[in-house]
Parts: structure tokens; sequence; C-alpha cells
């Protein structure tokens, strides 16, 4: 999550992950966009609040709606 906060999806050593089927990195726009991505239509919008504000102190609720999307997107990438 906090690599995507970044406009990144890896923390690790600066590497992005690569969408093979359209042959670019995928972005926080490009999982928007991408066909092959689902479930994640809320990612935007989590990146943005967590630059923001510490997870911790969001409402329980909304804390694992975007766990959940951070995780179903990293399964799909």
């Amino acid at each position: 999550m906090i690599g995507s906060t970044a406009n990144k999806t890896s923390i690790h050593f600066g590497m992005n992950h690569m969408c093979h089927r359209h042959d670019q990195l995928f972005t926080i726009d490009h999982v928007l966009e991408c066909d092959q991505i689902s479930g994640c239509d809320d990612i935007r919008r989590y990146a943005s609040r967590l630059r923001t504000q510490h997870i911790l102190e969001w409402e329980e609720e909304e804390r694992l709606m975007a766990i959940t999307q951070f995780a179903l997107l990293t399964i799909q990438m």
C-alpha cells in the first residue's frame, strides 16, 4: 500500500510491476484502465488518503476495504 501511494506498485529497490498484456508499467491510472484488474475501483482514493492520514486512524470498515482492494491488486498483478 505504501508503494502504491508513490504511484508505484512495489516498494522494493524502486522496481515497478509490468503489465505484460499492455506492455506498460502499472500506475494508479493503469490499474483503473486495465481490463485484467477488477475489484480495485477505489484504489486511487485509498492511495491518496494514505498520503495524508495513517491507516490506523481510519474507520475499521474503510480500513478493511482498502486492505482488501490492495490485496486484490497484488494478487491480480
